[in-house]
């Protein structure tokens, strides 16, 4: 029988509070929380809080402790023109780059047959060099405007991509996805039909989110979508909102059957995938019940829902956002019979914030890790949100890490929904024994 299944064969991480994977497996055992103050470096942020048209504008999110510092020489890179690159496409060249040494394929430096799929959006990092601008506190701009090419590989989104395939020498796929919060995700689902379709023979998922400049906190502030409490409740009855939060993670993705053949380390496998879009709503933001009961059952048609044990949300911490999100997994679920209170559920964003484009992979990396060591990780909520109706449902709140369910396979889905619309699901499950 042929295994269809795609196996996740590296990881790296690196996100708030958690430089690698190892801290973040430390992390989803523990109740951090890693939201703090802009820190200072990254721009003067009294004047984004004082009279005028920033007034009221949040400044607590979860950062990297630096996300600017780059071993240029690694990548054959000058430092003159390191300092013109996206401190997104420098990130993530480091993080695939480990993702690809923890998958064994880095050390032969040979050119390989993998595609490459970032889940990315802009900033403003590569307009305010072109025109030689530097942000205020920052130390890592040139004071002159750089050559034209130069400018353009700092403010061009698909190098974030084609940095990775560039200096890795990867010859497969190369493109940035952009569907907002669900794009790290719609990666994966893109990816997968990749391989499958024999386009490249592995895949580096990656996805990549920092916060760079004070326009997301600006915007976001005016739209009211940032919690005034600088905290993600999700969950939570106090539930108001959510806090930005930065990061990068890069999965190698391969079909299951050539990864057995090759002997590669297996941490997971991807069993099911599905992307749909909320169509026409009331706005072009306001999420859709009936979009994303569609992509459920689409997706659980062809995986048994009565097969997982854990589901990481969406779970933004929002007041419309997440009662919706439960309610349609609660109508699927329940429709397939599965038991009330056997399926635990959760969200990194509460300890880490909403990594935007990030989101969704920074979620996979976490199941991949709990399943591997058989953690269901605790999901502290004093008081939960009655709208959620989680008691006549098949899910509850673990209020601690504990064990995984005993189960002939350990499954999990991931959620993730885009600020227009675009709504990613994806299925992961153990794949036998895990290696040394």
């Amino acid at each position: 029988m042929t295994d269809n299944r795609i196996a996740v064969i590296g990881m790296a991480v690196r996100l708030p509070g958690a430089e690698d994977v190892t801290d973040l497996r430390w992390m989803l055992t523990h109740d951090s929380v890693e939201v703090d103050e802009v820190p200072p470096s990254r721009w003067a942020r009294d004047l984004y809080l004082g009279d005028g048209d920033h007034q009221g504008t949040h400044h607590r999110g979860a950062f990297l402790q630096d996300p600017f510092s780059f071993d240029h020489e690694a990548f054959g890179l000058t430092a003159a023109d390191a300092v013109l690159l996206d401190p997104q496409q420098r990130v993530m060249l480091e993080v695939g780059a480990r993702a690809l040494e923890d998958a064994g394929y880095l050390a032969a430096r040979r050119r390989l047959d993998a595609g490459v799929f970032v889940g990315a959006r802009m900033n403003s990092y590569g307009f305010d060099h072109g025109r030689g601008v530097a942000p205020a506190g920052r130390a890592d701009a040139p004071v002159a405007g750089p050559p034209v090419p130069a400018a353009l590989w700092g403010r061009s989104q698909n190098f974030v991509a084609a940095w990775l395939s560039d200096r890795l020498d990867l010859a497969g796929p190369s493109l940035v996805v952009d569907t907002a919060c669900s794009s790290s995700l719609t990666a994966v689902w893109l990816a997968c039909q990749s391989l499958a379709a024999g386009s490249c023979e592995i895949a580096v998922v990656g996805a990549v989110d920092l916060l760079v400049d004070p326009l997301t906190f600006v915007l976001l502030s005016r739209t009211g979508a940032l919690s005034p409490d600088g905290l993600c409740q999700t969950f939570d009855e106090k539930a108001n909102g959510y806090v930005p939060g930065e990061g990068a993670v890069a999965l190698v993705l391969k079909p299951m059957a050539a990864a057995v053949a090759d002997g590669d380390v297996i941490l997971g496998a991807i069993t099911g995938t599905g992307v749909n879009n909320d169509g026409r709503t009331m706005g072009v933001t306001t999420p859709n019940l009936e979009a994303q009961v569609e992509l459920l059952t689409r997706v659980y048609d062809r995986v048994d829902p009565a097969t997982v044990q854990y589901v990481e949300t969406h779970g933004t911490g929002t007041a419309i956002g997440d009662p919706i999100e439960v309610r349609a997994l609660t109508e699927v679920f329940g429709r397939h019979g599965v038991a009330t209170g056997s399926v635990a559920l959760g969200s990194l964003k509460r300890r880490i914030g909403h990594l935007h484009s990030a989101s969704g992979l920074a979620g996979l990396a976490k199941i991949v890790l709990c399943l591997r060591d058989g953690v269901v990780p605790g999901v502290p909520v004093p008081a939960v949100n009655p709208r959620l109706r989680l008691d006549a449902s098949p899910f509850h709140l673990p209020p601690r890490a504990e064990p995984w369910p005993a189960a002939p396979t350990r499954r999990a889905g991931v959620s993730a929904f885009g600020f227009g619309g675009t709504n990613a699901h994806v299925v992961t499950e153990t794949a036998g024994a895990p290696a040394a």
